[in-house]
């Protein structure tokens, strides 16, 4: 009995005191703080988890702004480009005015990205478009034919079969302008070509923007070899983590990339095997050593801008010209309706 008593004592007094022992849950001013400071060391992953820990937690924080649009940065800094996407059209959803302020990187990753159509997408306006008659069969005459082409009393009488009257001059001049037409109506646009990487694509917008010019922008993916930066590989990708924030100090294109089992550290990835000599011999001199080039096929996006239209090819290659003044290199492109 004695014992009993003991035991329901010392429960009682585990259940009065246990908060006292147990961690308070984080306000988010602190995971705000925590994600903030992840993010400045460009360890995307661990600000991006901390950001989403924020919103599910505290979804009326006074920080849901600032977490939305930090959290598709980080999405975007660690390659995830469906979820950044995501991220924005809520952004924009939410407080629409951040449109005016919004960088160019993520403005691509709206207009290229599948569900651009599925969040928050904009209520086209009515067009009324011009009625378009039926097509005229070319066995139907348009016009009745007129009473002095009908058959004559006498020919009624002798029941004899009228004969095929022609066409009055009129009718049959009038038949091709209302027969429909298949010529197309030619136009022409200009763009590059459809193989543009990431940076040389930011430089023509740059410089389109410059001229007043808001391009139609499109990718697609290809399968491209590149020259990877290797710096070493871990078997978990928390080790990985760690590595890649000390590398971002000194490379900011530091990314992880998985190889089978292993989580391999990257210090930068280009397209040619000479520049991936220089980008060592730069890393090197910032403290990061050790670095191997390996070879990888990876699909990556490719870019392509278009705009402009045109009347006529002279006009579309005057326009050219005064573009590649400026340093953007394009081609006449033709098109229809």
């Amino acid at each position: 009995m004695r014992l009993l008593r003991l035991l329901v004592s010392g429960l009682l007094f585990i259940a009065l005191n246990l908060p006292q022992f147990l961690p308070a849950q984080m306000s988010d001013d602190g995971m705000m703080e925590e994600a903030s400071q992840h993010f400045k060391d460009r360890n995307g992953y661990f600000a991006s988890t901390w950001l989403e820990r924020l919103l599910k937690t505290y979804p009326s924080t006074r920080h849901r702004r600032d977490a939305l649009l930090m959290l598709a940065k980080s999405y975007s800094m660690t390659q995830r480009d469906e979820k950044a996407a995501m991220s924005v059209l809520l952004l924009l959803k939410e407080f629409p005015e951040e449109s005016t302020t919004l960088d160019n990187e993520l403005k691509l990753l709206i207009n290229t990205s599948s569900l651009s159509t599925e969040i928050a997408a904009p209520t086209a306006l009515p067009v009324q478009l011009p009625a378009v008659p039926d097509p005229i069969s070319p066995d139907i005459v348009p016009e009745s034919i007129p009473e002095t082409a009908q058959p004559t009393d006498i020919m009624r009488k002798h029941e004899v079969s009228p004969p095929a009257a022609p066409l009055p001059p009129q009718v049959t001049e009038a038949l091709p302008s209302i027969m429909p037409t298949t010529e197309k109506r030619v136009h022409y646009s200009l763009g590059t070509g459809t193989g543009l990487s990431r940076n040389t694509l930011d430089s023509i917008l740059t410089k389109l923007a410059a001229d007043g010019i808001k391009p139609d922008v499109a990718y697609t993916m290809r399968e491209t070899e590149v020259f990877r930066l290797l710096v070493a590989c871990f078997p978990e990708r928390k080790q990985a983590e760690h590595k890649r924030a000390e590398i971002a100090l000194r490379s900011k294109h530091a990314f992880i990339a998985r190889n089978n089992n292993s989580f391999c550290v990257v210090a930068g990835s280009l397209m040619s095997e000479e520049s991936a000599v220089k980008e060592v011999q730069r890393v090197a001199r910032k403290g990061v050593t050790g670095v191997k080039i390996a070879k990888a096929t990876v699909p990556l996006k490719v870019w392509q801008v278009t705009f402009g239209r045109y009347a006529s090819v002279q006009e579309a290659e005057q326009a050219a010209q005064s573009l590649s003044k400026n340093g953007v290199e394009v081609r006449v492109i033709t098109g229809g309706d």
